[in-house]
């Protein structure tokens, strides 16, 4: 089934967008690649295309295509996908916020190289690589969640399973995600979403990674994986 254009407003999904739309040029994000997040409420992956009907997958292209550059989005997201499932998995593994840290420097580092290497004359946004890996943590998480139990469960998990700094951070990026007012997280933006996202594996995954991409599948199935 294919989805209605952009997320029902009274979703997570939607709610996410409302605040990205908002909060877009605080945390670095752009607009452009907002725009192809608010058309379709979802990003495929490499893990997930083949879940997408073939009217999916061009809409997503010709959207992508649209938003202005040259930068091949599917591409991109696909590599970073596959990077986030390596993170995710060990970011569990070593109960530790080291390969969220060292994932966001990589990505921060090429979105800058990238600055310098095409000048001020660059079609493409400063910060793609941020922005793809903000998109996908956020929608994973909101879409892992079950019901609306809210973000303190994974956040004590992170405190119980990883330490209470980790927890701190995840904390952030829950009220991030909340629309609560939240401190400049800076280059700790994604290691926090990436600890939020391992506090939601942990409470509500029984710490399988693979756990956040059932609910790519289901989005797209009559019923609910179990």
């Amino acid at each position: 089934m294919i989805p209605q254009q952009g997320p029902d407003p009274e979703s997570p999904a939607g709610e996410l967008d409302r605040l990205l739309d908002r909060r877009a040029a605080e945390l670095g994000i752009d607009h452009a690649l907002l725009r192809v997040w608010r058309e379709l409420g979802y990003v495929p992956t490499s893990a997930t295309r083949d879940l997408f009907a073939p009217e999916e997958l061009a809409r997503w292209e010709r959207i992508a295509a649209s938003s202005g550059d040259d930068t091949d989005l599917t591409d991109l997201v696909r590599l970073l996908s596959e990077d986030l499932d390596e993170v995710l998995a060990a970011t569990l593994a070593a109960r530790s916020p080291e390969p969220a840290r060292r994932f966001a420097a990589r990505v921060i580092e090429t979105d800058l190289l990238v600055a310098l290497e095409e000048g001020p004359d660059r079609r493409e946004p400063e910060t793609l690589g941020v922005t793809l890996a903000f998109l996908l943590l956020a929608g994973w998480i909101t879409l892992s969640t079950p019901g609306r139990c809210g973000a303190e469960p994974a956040v004590s998990a992170v405190r119980e399973g990883i330490g209470p700094k980790c927890a701190e951070l995840a904390a952030a990026a829950a009220r991030l995600l909340a629309r609560d007012p939240v401190e400049d997280l800076g280059e700790e933006l994604l290691p926090a979403l990436v600890l939020l996202l391992a506090g939601v594996v942990l409470r509500h995954g029984d710490g399988d990674p693979g756990f956040v991409r059932r609910y790519d599948r289901s989005r797209h199935e009559d019923t609910p994986s179990r």
